[in-house]
């Protein structure tokens, strides 16, 4: 398990599979804003919303909203027809944290 936060690059997409299962995506980038001083490079992650996560992101995720991810993190390395290598990592959302302002907003409309 891992915490990571990162910031919506775009708006949630949700998905639905085999036997009505739902789920969702997002793409995101950590390291954003780390300052002068660290490393500048950021970091391109798929935040995956099952059952536990899928209500609160539904409700919170949107493009440009920086948020705390807890869950499982996923790594491959891809070597494309090129001869480049491609990362991905994927974190697949055990618990989500939005903002605390966006959170309590929308704890008050319900």
């Amino acid at each position: 398990m891992m915490s990571l936060q990162v910031t919506a690059a775009t708006d949630l997409r949700e998905h639905t599979g085999k036997n009505d299962n739902e789920w969702a995506t997002v793409f995101a980038i950590h390291n954003k804003y780390r300052g002068k001083k660290n490393d500048p490079k950021a970091i391109p992650v798929t935040i995956h919303f099952g059952p536990q996560t899928l209500a609160l992101a539904k409700a919170t995720i949107k493009k440009g909203l920086m948020f705390t991810v807890v869950g499982e993190l996923d790594y491959d390395k891809v070597v494309d027809d090129s001869g480049s290598e491609k990362e991905f990592y994927k974190v697949h959302a055990l618990q989500l944290s939005p903002p605390p302002k966006k959170a309590e907003a929308d704890a008050e409309k319900s």
